[in-house]
């Protein structure tokens, strides 16, 4: 047993000096590759965070877009709430109203159809005309009437059941251009005017 291995001091001093070595290159690289794998993970993780957010970033503007659309497309009617609040918030009921839409738009036709039976279910009469020409206005819908003081308190009255609303002053003559059919003047103080405006063409 004793004669197996016969190594000379120096050749054992040297074997010691080589396996230290060695084992602080195997510790090193080791650390390194911890070092150099974590690294990495963190590069793909990013990676993979900006992935994420870019596709919630696509996915929420596919939304916004469809909503868009959906706006776009979606014909305006008096929701059932909208109708209820006006039987509750429009105490000065007028005598009549005559409702103003473009002839030759569908959606503004069903908009003043929907108005119509809206303000006939709480016991206003209603008249509805078509214009020969297309009325475009920065609100949805527009009041006049010679008495001011039915006038404001009908369009606070739609503009408070979420409509998108205005009123003409008396003193101020409804004037849209292009549209002969709306120089028609209410002949009773207590009847209203009411100008519902075309959506306006869509923007892509």
């Amino acid at each position: 047993m004793t004669n197996l291995i016969s190594l000379s001091p120096e050749l054992a001093q040297s074997l010691i000096k080589w396996v230290t070595i060695g084992s602080v290159i195997f510790g090193v690289l080791t650390g390194l590759g911890a070092g150099l794998t974590f690294a990495c993970q963190s590069i793909l993780d990013a990676e993979s965070d900006k992935k994420i957010a870019l596709a919630q970033k696509g996915a929420a503007e596919a939304r916004l877009a469809t909503e868009k659309l959906k706006n776009i497309l979606t014909y305006r009617s008096v929701s059932d709430e909208q109708a209820k609040k006006l039987g509750l918030l429009i105490t000065k009921k007028p005598k009549k109203i005559v409702i103003y839409y473009t002839g030759s738009d569908v959606e503004s036709f069903f908009y003043s159809q929907s108005l119509f039976k809206a303000f006939e279910s709480i016991g206003i009469d209603c008249d509805l005309f078509a214009s020969s020409s297309v009325i475009y206005q920065e609100k949805e819908i527009f009041i006049y009437s010679r008495d001011p003081i039915i006038s404001q308190s009908f369009s606070e009255g739609l503009i408070n059941s979420n409509f998108d609303a205005d009123w003409i002053p008396s003193e101020n003559k409804p004037n849209f251009s292009g549209v002969p059919s709306l120089n028609w003047r209410p002949d009773n103080p207590d009847s209203i005017m009411m100008i519902v405006s075309a959506k306006a063409p869509p923007a892509f």
